[in-house]
């Protein structure tokens, strides 16, 4: 059966349309029936923004929705966050139709129950944490970063063994190791804490490690030797923010969470299979690569909705077919579209058991650009919405912030990119399964730029060596610049190659027109930004510049042609009291305001 553009919908289309379907097929994988099956329980919780509540009030709705989700999917917590497609499935959803879940969800399923599950040995404590996170009873939070900063291995939060109580002692010896800002101020909501701090055995600092804590609990209010503050509210993306100050808060010697590498000995000695102390650090917080995916898929899931959305309202608006409105929302769409399908390409990949200590070099460049562009795409869809885009009703600036929020979190991207950057010509080893042999000449120019970028680098450093005295070309201030520049531009040619590789798996022609389609605007969109790059590394002639012009026209005028299709192949369902999203936006007005259609009729 032939459909007609007219009889597809941006919102809600549930028909047989193959390219939509083909479409909707790179962008879910085998997966679709989950995400579905996700969809309908989180839009069951009911969650929509709110405009009258108190910042710390509006803190409070995550945790009942935890709950509520938990019993709703009918498993422990901890089978969720095993099962990494059906974490995954549930976060984006969240992200879309639960926006205050979202932001307990990473610290609970992959920081804290992430960590008890990598780096727990089964113990007794360590189950009945478990056990009230599994309900949500409680909420696990990771507390990582001290005011100080996270600084990674040299955090300042201290864990003294003390063998006679068998047990640790953690204690805050400078302000900057005051830990802040994790989700733990309500005293209302008990929170299982894991801590990392520098354990201190028998007066030797061996390093950054995790520990696990049951910070605050119904029966016993907070725990002693710690005290916690409320720190200052953000605008949007509610949580409660606290500070931890620990004066002697007492963890058991089941808290030490270091697997089967690291552990206190029965005869009280401590063994540990990692030699370099600073490493120790990195390997106990190993959790947070499956907070960086979840984080990242999630906003790219929002940044789904958010087109979808704004190409729904610009079909009903005498505006919406403007030229320079339809150049934002398309080139949103692209970049929506190729991180979506980078999105659930390395989710597959994080499931492979060969790809699991490259993992966390993947979520070094995935999460930075993923987050980065879902983050500029809502901004965009929000500002081309006009006013009803910055309603909160219309959900975009709860996404906006979000896709804000999840830039800092799990890593700040910056510091991301920089750590990618440090490994130079590694990042070009990230190559995704299915990647095309025969390169449009629009990618190869990006691989040229990682190829330049990662031997100056190294060229500079070798491998070991730190790179103070690297002087950059250009207009970057130092080696950290380009180190970011190089981690952008490897993100850059991974979204590009995802779409590609679905174009050409594509069995519906127009999809796979489509797809090429979205793949050439992110290419294109990036030699353009970086035009002057080019010209001055003689990578690029006037007449090159014009046919990076031409092409990214005509891609564009391709993803114009096709966006309801696109937009209907992302699966958006229609979101409870948001005009944006309605088949009328103003009929949706008008029943949110209940006014008589009978006296509107007769005016």
């Amino acid at each position: 059966m032939t459909t007609t553009l007219d009889q597809i919908s941006p919102i809600g289309y549930q028909g047989d349309d193959p390219t939509v379907a083909a479409l909707r097929d790179s962008i879910y994988g085998p997966y679709l029936a989950t995400y579905r099956k996700a969809r309908e329980l989180i839009m069951r919780l009911g969650d929509v923004p709110q405009d009258h509540l108190p910042y710390a009030l509006e803190a409070g709705i995550a945790p009942d929705l935890l709950r509520s989700v938990l019993s709703e999917v009918g498993v422990p917590a901890r089978e969720i966050t095993a099962d990494t497609h059906l974490r995954g499935a549930l976060g984006d959803w969240a992200a879309v139709a639960a926006p205050h879940l979202l932001t307990v969800w990473t610290g609970h399923f992959d920081l804290a129950i992430g960590a008890i599950a990598t780096h727990g040995t089964g113990a007794p404590y360590q189950q009945q944490c478990l056990a009230d996170l599994d309900t949500g009873a409680a909420v696990g939070v990771l507390a990582l970063t001290e005011l100080g900063g996270t600084n990674g291995a040299d955090q300042q939060m201290q864990a003294v063994w003390d063998r006679d109580a068998d047990g640790f002692w953690l204690s805050s010896p400078t302000i900057g190791s005051v830990k802040g800002p994790p989700n733990i101020a309500d005293n209302t909501v008990p929170k299982i804490v894991v801590f990392s701090a520098r354990l201190i055995f028998e007066g030797r600092d061996e390093g950054v490690f995790l520990f696990l804590s049951r910070l605050r609990t119904v029966e016993e209010g907070l725990a002693d030797g710690v005290e916690v503050g409320e720190m200052s509210s953000k605008l949007g993306a509610a949580m409660d923010h606290g500070w931890a100050l620990a004066d002697r808060l007492f963890v058991p010697r089941e808290g030490f969470l270091g697997g089967e590498w690291a552990t206190i000995t029965d005869d009280g000695e401590f063994r540990c299979d990692e030699a370099d102390a600073r490493w120790r650090c990195h390997r106990s917080i190993s959790p947070l690569v499956g907070g960086r995916l979840d984080l990242a898929t999630a906003n790219i899931a929002a940044a789904r909705a958010g087109v979808a959305g704004l190409v729904n309202y610009s079909k009903q608006r005498p505006h919406g077919h403007s030229d320079v409105l339809q150049r934002d929302l398309v080139t949103s769409a692209a970049h929506a579209y190729a991180g979506s399908v980078l999105g659930r390409l390395v989710r597959d990949l994080s499931t492979d058991p060969g790809q699991q200590e490259r993992l966390p070099l993947w979520m070094t460049v995935v999460k930075p650009v993923l987050t980065t562009i879902a983050e500029k795409a809502l901004r965009t869809c929000s500002a081309r919405g006009g006013a009803q885009g910055q309603l909160r009703c219309n959900y975009y600036p709860d996404w906006n912030a979000n896709a804000r929020g999840s830039t800092t979190a799990e890593g700040d991207n910056q510091v991301l990119e920089k750590s990618a950057g440090r490994t130079h010509q590694a990042l070009s080893t990230l190559i995704l399964p299915g990647t095309p042999t025969v390169r449009p000449w629009w990618l190869d120019m990006i691989i040229t730029r990682e190829t330049i970028l990662a031997t100056d680098l190294y060229t500079a450093t070798g491998i070991d060596q730190a790179g103070e005295n690297y002087e950059p070309d250009g207009t970057a201030l130092g080696i950290d610049s380009i180190r970011a520049d190089l981690a952008r531009t490897t993100g850059a040619r991974l979204m590009a190659t995802a779409a590609l590789i679905v174009a050409e798996e594509a069995t519906d022609p127009t999809a796979a027109t489509v797809a090429r389609a979205c793949a050439a605007v992110v290419a294109l969109t990036y030699l353009d930004r970086h035009s002057g790059w080019y010209n001055a590394h003689r990578q690029q002639a006037p007449d090159l510049a014009e046919e990076i012009h031409d092409e990214l026209r005509h891609n564009r005028v391709i993803v114009t042609a096709n966006q309801i299709l696109l937009a209907a192949a992302f699966d958006i369902p229609e979101l409870p009291d948001a005009p944006m999203f309605a088949p009328d936006y103003l009929q949706a007005w008008s029943d949110r305001a209940g006014w008589d259609k009978a006296k509107l009729a007769n005016r």
